[in-house]
């Protein structure tokens, strides 16, 4: 589960040009900076095809990073712009949950009154490509990407269907408002509530379901399960106000880096 706390977005530039590594002769770094510079500039005029070089700044800086742990990355601004949207609790996309499955993008379910359930998406699923671009073999967060986009646009899907051929769908992305909370009263008057992602609605969303809940075991629980399970993560003072709602006191987390 990965949490992420906005407040504290690292933006890295990096400037290259001629002279670049003169500037740094003085840094005891500057040798493989140097190195990382070399070769970037033997990829731009050697190698088959053109290559931007924000591209493999990008690489380069996620590749580092991915040496870390799980949960440290570099985003570029589209990808921060996505996470910002995504963890508002809404955003543009067709509506469906999707995983990866050796490799194959595979819809889990079409969100009942979305414009891929209106498409007549099914469970199972496999996507094979987004805009004739084939998706299968990438990471979750790309497939994800290639999906999302601004209300109104239109992503053609090519689906895979057991029995049948393949064939396109095109459909229409619209907002989308993920309800990150479902609730229910199991039989012994227990109350259940199951978390899927820690967004910005999520505490008041567990507010709601918990006093809901409340009502219909007549005022208490026997018994009360929180589920966790395959949560996505999210946001780190999200996850800290739903532990408030079921801790009496004393610390919910603390933080660590290198200093303190």
């Amino acid at each position: 589960m990965t949490i992420v706390t906005l407040q504290r977005a690292v933006w890295l530039a990096l400037v290259l040009g001629t002279g670049g590594c003169a500037s740094l002769a003085g840094d005891p770094q500057s040798a493989d900076l140097g190195l990382v510079h070399d070769a970037m500039r033997q990829v731009q005029t050697s190698y088959v095809v053109p290559v931007e070089p924000d591209k493999m700044v990008s690489g380069a800086l996620k590749g580092m990073l991915s040496k870390l742990d799980p949960h440290s990355d570099y985003m570029t601004e589209s990808e921060y712009r996505e996470l910002m949207a995504t963890t508002s609790g809404q955003f543009g996309g067709i509506g469906i949950e999707v995983s990866v499955e050796e490799g194959v993008p595979q819809v889990v379910s079409a969100i009942e009154g979305t414009p891929a359930a209106a498409a007549g998406i099914e469970p199972g699923d496999r996507i094979v490509k987004a805009d004739g671009q084939v998706i299968v073999g990438l990471d979750i967060g790309e497939v994800v990407r290639r999906l999302r986009g601004p209300p109104g646009s239109r992503v053609v899907l090519t689906i895979a269907r057991t029995n049948r051929p393949q064939f396109d769908v095109p459909i229409t992305r619209a907002i989308i408002r993920v309800e990150s909370v479902k609730s229910a009263l199991k039989p012994g008057r227990i109350g259940y509530v199951r978390i899927s992602t820690f967004d910005e609605t999520t505490p008041s969303e567990v507010r709601r379901a918990i006093t809901r809940l409340r009502h219909q075991a007549g005022g208490g629980f026997s018994g009360f399960v929180l589920d966790l399970r395959n949560d996505a993560g999210g946001l780190l003072d999200a996850a800290i106000d739903v532990a408030s709602e079921f801790l009496d006191s004393g610390t919910v987390v603390t933080t660590r880096g290198r200093d303190a």
